[in-house]
């Protein structure tokens, strides 16, 4: 839902679901799905060039709360789109220097597209 409300532009309000949902989480303490709405979340604000920054800390939050729930597969992803806002960024070296460590986790030979995606930026 909140990717179709982007594809049709409709930001804000896909930032409005986000914040109710977030607010939501919190309140019942069921926070399973919190590091891929944070996710969300910050792909949504990369869509306004000033909100960069706070799309860069729900990045960060995502990748330490996927960690701190063992979720790997959220932490590369969150991972991969904050490297890429870093490689925008000509910040080379920071984006290879958070995605390295996580994809030398998973099995070698591993082809799902979150880690042909880090591959990607890897090399950039």
């Amino acid at each position: 839902m909140l990717e179709d409300l982007k594809s049709i532009g409709q930001v804000t309000e896909a930032l409005d679901v986000v914040e109710r949902t977030v607010r939501n989480i919190e309140l019942k303490g069921d926070v399973l799905y919190m590091p891929e709405l944070l996710r969300v979340n910050g792909d949504l604000l990369l869509t306004n060039s000033a909100h960069h920054e706070e799309a860069e800390e729900r990045f960060l939050q995502s990748i330490d709360m996927s960690r701190v729930q063992g979720a790997l597969g959220w932490q590369i992803r969150a991972a991969n789109d904050l490297a890429e806002l870093m490689v925008a960024n000509r910040r080379f070296d920071d984006a290879r220097n958070l995605l390295q460590p996580l994809f030398n986790q998973f099995a070698e030979g591993a082809e799902t597209a979150e880690l042909k995606r880090a591959r990607l930026l890897l090399t950039s």
